[in-house]
């Protein structure tokens, strides 16, 4: 048995289940065959294999591997090399092996690989390890390991490619038994090797296996630097400057480098130096912001300074550039080889940066400056132009006679129109803030002396005020009732439970335990949020402050008590019918409301709390009161509590309309703030950020908080506030808040350094201005608000239509929707097939233009790659001749021959015609399947039946047309019609294979001439160079061709080979008889026309053309030669002839038996070629006419009896199959989906249409 074949032999799949136990025998029997085996190698291993054939056989697996295991560790122990080898293969061929036994054995040789006394042992083991582990699965790791070994021991030979080559062939990354991180290093020795060969495309295939997730996670680090190190070997070859800087820039991310300043800062360099080098785009640019802005950069000054000049818009010098930073670029270990390279590539960057910045500044610019500025001669100019214009970076015409390059695209009048539209509706928008900023600074100088013009406006608007009682009401409002609507806003939106609108409010922000609910509480001016230790505040807190009125005539009467206008209760929004007067109830429902939600144990959820307060002590505010950030979870919190919490308060400070309320304990470093470090998130520039400053009172001795409050240390544009809250010990002594208040203001006052600034400090001024800053934030916000709502409520109300209305009780009503369904789906239908669908798609074709492209382009396109002598050999037409014949020899081309083959040609069309019959099928059914209108969705079961019975309806068209195909296959097959006035006929047929056979000879004859002229001119030069004196032998001269013969193109009689046409000593006997008559004289001894006469010289001598020359041997042809030479030959290969003893002594012949299968495989004659010919010709012809006729009817049924029938008849039989009075509940129930859906687009559209009447109460002229 081939040794190949051994090694690669399947174990039994069907393993033994253990049969019997020989653990203990083996305990036994083991120790005593490895003594022997250490004196007595052979009889040692025969007793272990014979001892594992009976484990084996009796299913013990485990006791099978051990002896294996024994028996390869005694062959290394003996170091017989030839012994272990042949052991190996023994014990993966046999029969019913275990998987675990071969991967023993193959592991344990492994294992002693490194004692192996030299190179040529080692090839050998694992030669014949590949070979034991090659296509099987479960030994897939050991051989890839394997090859490994030999691939490395292959390159140190020298051998790269070979290397390369053998570590190809381990696909890794299908093996589902091989640790994550050795596939990462195989696959990276795969790419280093194919790198080292020059195989870079075989080494991109290779590099796509790696992903970008599977080198993020932490433990793959170095592999992750390592990858990436070859991805810039390859994309330095491709000279790819954006993916090297990409490749770095992923180095230089790896926490392990960051970790070292001697890798980060190559890594960072060169990333930042590709960056710059690499062809502007989107991508470059941004990578190159994102590495000017890395803070590392800021220790690496030369190559900041280098990404600024690109990341700013403005020229750059290229010679001070270049004097810059030519040393240290060149001096970089990836550009010492190529810096002219480098330098020339960083000079066209700098070009095209310059070419930006001129066409941002520049309309049109003169090319003499233009070159100036650029630092480049005028000749190279254009050709940067040309370039960034050709990769649409920028547009420019150049006009060289005036040498002017103009940067001005024409604009089309449409885009002038837009232009103009946008313009119009910025100018309004710019308008109408600057009205709004007016009515804020009018409201900010409210008490300030008024002109006359603003007297003579307010009169004005009192007198018709007081003419329109309803516009008086609405001029009365003023900037203090705009927070009441936005809560009423809020109130309406949180009813549906839907934070769809971003409304303005004051977000509260800050750590744990910072003051942040002491704050509020001093706001409100009562006790009553939750209060512990750890996390108290576990869920999102909607305060809603609404001062209440002391005016007599506006008290709200609540009890009958005097005094009880002044009170003051809260209202939660879950519990709507109830109100609250007792602020500790308060503080138990919130805690009730918290662990409803979040449970007991310290947990947090993101749904809010909304509470309303009322109080004649408060100012209308809108505040939220955020978990404070924490960062050790605690009870039932997550590992990730402070991402959670951040998350949150994140998605609140986010929001534009939002002000941030940064709560930071004055004793604490204000740059170590949890608040301000979050709210730099959302708001970078600190534009609607405002910060809160607690616990001034507890700071240490000889510290303060004056930098901090005159808005030093951090900047933000609304400046710092100070408060002081009550102590703990105030609060558990239940000091109030009022009297807290007071000693606040107190200390403000008497303080030697803070009573400088006490008027802008304690609670009372915070929540005047958090009411200001509010309103005015409300009213900046207003219009914005007002146009996202409108917006909104005409979403809704579209999206209401969709769902249409509830369904009608009546069964005539019921009945007119389903007809209404039934007919607004005919007509999509329609429409879609018919190409006037209003929803036609600008991306595809769809509907009836994919049946015109099946028509036009895949079924005439596959009919015209259709050849008719494709199926067809020379040897078919030659044998579909001969049976045509029958017995007799034919003298011209039988026309049964022809009409045979061409109907097995036509036969070919029908296959692509019922093809096309079912791609139209096809196509309709997808019309079906895209008609999706709102009706359809919305019942589920009408859908369901619609397309059934439209499916069955295709299905009935589908069978008539392909009906008639067939029948007009048959049609054509039935009759062929050799009168059709297209068709070439036999006269045709005839000329062009004459012609055909002219230019074929005429070419054969200058060939020849050319060739016997080549051959004079040899022989002369061989006279030339003869001895003198030696006789010179006559030089033959090239034969004259004949005039009729070198103009083939006005004779089309045909051209024959010599002795082709000469019929027993008639040279003048080639022609058209002749070659119908296959080479057979006519009677009298002279063919018909023929007009010379016998040639004097016999047949098997003929005379040579030219003295002097060797006459060709040509043996005449006899009767028996032309009958062999009819192209028929028998399947025998020799003919052998029998002799048989007659009873009288004699001999005679026996005639060959005939063979079963008789085909024609000898060389044809000239007759049988032209024959051939002949057919093909009149095939072409004919078969032509036939795809034009199949090509252009097939269509035409198709369209008559599947497409237009269907379209015809869809809504009758719609009507007829659905609309039946048992199934209109059946068909008309809609799904509870799009049941629940319109409930919602309508709860929407109602808090929409109440937002928008809320927003309508309020007047931008009346504020």
């Amino acid at each position: 048995m081939d040794m190949n074949t051994i090694y690669t032999q399947q174990p039994d799949d069907n393993e033994k289940k253990m049969e019997q136990d020989f653990s203990e025998e083996v305990k036994v029997k083991l120790p005593e065959l490895r003594e022997q085996a250490k004196t007595q190698l052979a009889e040692g291993v025969d007793r272990l294999l014979a001892l594992e054939k009976q484990t084996r056989q009796g299913g013990d697996e485990p006791s099978t591997t051990k002896v294996v295991r024994c028996i390869v560790e005694v062959c290394l122990e003996a170091r017989d090399w030839p012994r272990l080898k042949e052991v190996l293969v023994v014990i993966s061929k046999r029969r019913q092996q275990f998987r675990n036994t071969i991967q023993t054995s193959v592991q344990v040789t492994m294992d002693a690989f490194p004692s192996l006394p030299d190179k040529a042992t080692k090839l050998d083991l694992i030669d014949t390890l590949r070979a034991i582990t090659e296509g099987k699965i479960f030994v897939e790791v050991e051989r890839a390991r394997l090859t490994r070994m030999l691939a490395q021991m292959k390159e140190e030979e020298g051998n790269v490619n070979e290397a390369a080559e053998l570590l190809q062939e381990v696909q890794v990354e299908s093996f589902g038994t091989m640790d994550a991180r050795e596939k990462l290093d195989f696959i990276l020795e795969q790419i280093r090797l194919c790198l080292a060969k020059g195989d870079f495309v075989r080494a991109q295939i290779i590099s796509r296996k790696v992903t970008n997730k599977a080198l993020s996670k932490p433990e793959f680090q170095e592999i992750k630097v390592s990858y990436h190190l070859l991805m810039v070997k390859f994309h330095t070859h491709q000279k790819d400057y954006l993916n090297i800087a990409r490749s770095h820039w992923a180095i230089y991310d790896t926490p392990v480098v960051l970790a070292d300043k001697a890798r980060w800062q190559p890594a960072l360099t060169l990333a930042a130096v590709n960056a710059a080098l690499a062809p502007y785009g989107n991508e470059q640019y941004d990578l190159l912001n994102r590495i000017f802005i890395d803070k590392r950069l800021g220790e690496l000054p030369q190559y900041k300074k280098l990404l600024k000049y690109f990341t700013t818009t403005e020229l750059i010098r290229w010679p001070t550039l270049l004097g810059e930073y030519k040393g240290a670029l060149t001096q970089l270990p990836s550009f010492a080889e190529n810096s002219e390279t480098l330098l020339k590539d960083l000079q066209a960057r700098v070009v095209e940066h310059n070419i930006r910045v001129i066409a941002q500044y520049y309309e049109r610019i003169a090319t003499p400056r233009f070159a100036q500025l650029l630092d480049l001669p005028e000749s190279e100019l254009e050709r940067f132009i040309s370039d960034m214009v050709s990769n649409g970076v920028v547009f420019a015409k150049i006009d060289r006679p005036r040498a002017v390059v103009s940067f001005i695209k024409r604009k089309e009048p449409s885009d002038v129109l837009n232009e103009y539209s946008h313009n119009i509706s910025d100018l309004l928008n710019l308008l109408e803030k600057t009205c709004h900023l007016i009515h804020r600074e009018n409201m900010v100088l409210g008490g300030s002396p008024s002109t006359k013009i603003r007297q003579n406006t307010k009169r004005e608007r009192r007198d018709i005020v007081e003419a329109h009682p309803r516009r008086k009401a609405l001029a009365t409002m003023s900037m203090d009732q705009l927070i009441p609507v936005i809560n009423k806003l809020q109130d309406v939106f949180n009813a549906l439970g839907t934070d769809a609108i971003d409304l303005p409010q004051i977000v509260v922000v800050g750590s744990q335990s910072s003051g942040k609910s002491s704050v509020l509480e001093n706001i409100v001016g009562r006790d009553f949020l939750p209060r512990g230790q750890g996390i108290v505040t576990r869920r999102p807190l909607v305060l809603q402050l609404i001062n209440l009125p002391t005016d007599p005539k506006k008290k709200k009467n609540v009890d009958d008590d005097d005094d009880s206008a002044l009170k003051e209760w809260g209202e939660f929004l879950h519990k709507p019918n109830e109100i609250f007067y007792d602020f500790n109830q308060i503080r138990e429902e919130i805690v009730r409301e918290t662990d409803r939600m979040s449970g007991k144990n310290k947990g947090i959820s993101h749904m809010p709390i909304n509470l309303k307060i009322y109080s004649p002590h408060v100012l209308n505010l809108t505040l939220v009161d955020l978990p404070g950030i924490t960062k050790v979870p605690v009870g039932d919190q997550p590992a990730d509590i402070e991402i959670q919490i951040r998350t949150m308060v994140l998605q609140y400070i986010e929001r534009p309309n939002a002000v941030i309320l940064a709560v930071t304990a004055a004793n604490t470093d204000l740059s170590n703030s949890d608040a301000l470090q979050i709210a730099a998130v959302a708001d970078p520039d600190g534009q609607r950020t405002i910060g809160v400053l607690t616990k001034i009172d507890l700071m240490d001795a000889g510290t303060d908080a004056m930098d901090m409050l005159l808005n030093r240390v951090i900047p933000l544009r609304l400046g710092y506030i100070g408060v002081i809250n009550r102590s703990q010990q105030d609060i558990i002594k239940k000091k109030p808040i009022r009297a807290a208040l007071k000693a606040e203001a107190e200390y403000f006052t008497t303080h030697p350094l803070y009573r400088s600034v006490a008027s802008r400090c304690g609670t009372p001024f915070l929540s005047k201005t958090l009411n200001k800053i509010l309103m005015n934030h409300i009213k900046e916000c207003l219009p914005e608000l007002k146009a996202k709502i409108n917006k909104m409520a005409g979403e809704a109300q579209a999206e209401l239509l969709t769902y249409g209305d509830p369904l009608y009780d009546g069964k005539s009503s019921q009945g007119a929707l389903l007809l209404q369904v039934i007919t607004k789906f005919s007509t999509d239908y329609k429409n879609a097939v018919e190409g006037k669908s209003t929803d036609l798609s600008l991306s595809e074709l769809c509907g009836g233009a994919r049946i015109n492209y099946i028509f036009n382009d895949i079924f005439a396109r596959c009919l015209g790659r259709i050849n008719p002598n494709d199926d067809m050999t020379m040897n078919d037409i030659r044998t579909a001749i001969r049976n045509a014949t029958g017995p007799r020899a034919a003298l011209f081309v039988p026309e049964a021959a022809f009409e045979l083959l061409v109907r097995r040609q036509i036969q070919r069309l029908e296959d692509p015609s019922l093809q096309c019959v079912d791609l139209v099928y096809d196509e309709l059914q997808r019309i079906i399947a895209q008609l999706e209108s709102k009706e359809l969705l919305r019942f589920a079961n009408l859908r369901e039946r619609v397309v059934e019975v439209v499916n069955g309806l295709l299905q009935k068209c589908r069978s008539p047309t392909k009906a008639m195909i067939s029948n007009m296959i048959a049609v054509e097959l039935a009759y062929i019609n050799t009168n059709h006035p297209d068709f070439v006929g036999g006269g045709g047929a005839i000329t062009q294979v004459f012609e055909r056979m002219a230019v074929t000879h005429a070419q054969e004859q200058q060939m020849m001439m050319q060739q016997q002229q080549a051959m004079l001119a040899q022989q002369q030069q061989q006279q030339m160079q003869g001895q003198p004196g030696q006789p010179s032998q006559p030089v033959p001269q090239p034969q004259p061709v004949p005039q009729s013969q070198s103009k083939a193109t006005r004779t089309p009689a045909p051209m024959m080979p010599q002795g082709q046409g000469d019929i027993n000593g008639q040279p003048g006997s080639n022609g058209f008889f002749n070659m119908f008559f296959g080479g057979q004289a006519p009677p009298g001894g002279q063919a018909q026309g023929a007009q010379a006469p016998r040639s004097a010289a016999p047949p098997s001598t003929p005379m040579p053309a030219t003295p002097g020359a060797p006459a060709p041997r040509m043996a005449p042809p006899s009767a028996s030669a032309s009958r062999s030479g009819s192209g028929m030959s028998r399947t025998t290969s020799v003919d052998k002839k029998v002799k048989k003893t007659t009873a009288s002594g004699g001999k005679s012949e026996k005639l060959d038996q005939v063979p079963a299968t008789i085909r024609a495989i000898s060389a044809p004659t000239d007759k049988e070629k032209f024959e051939t010919e002949l057919i093909q010709s009149l095939l072409v012809s004919y078969f032509d006419i036939v795809r034009k006729n199949i090509q252009d009817l097939v269509p035409k049924s198709i369209m008559h009896f599947l497409v237009n029938q269907a379209k015809d008849s869809i809504q009758n039989e719609l009507v007829a199959n659905l609309y039946k009075e048992d199934y209109f509940d059946n068909l008309l129930e809609e799904s509870s989906a799009v049941a629940s859906r319109r409930t919602a687009a309508k709860g929407m559209l109602d808090v929409l249409t109440k937002a928008q009447l809320i927003l309508n109460e309020v007047r931008e002229s009346s504020i």
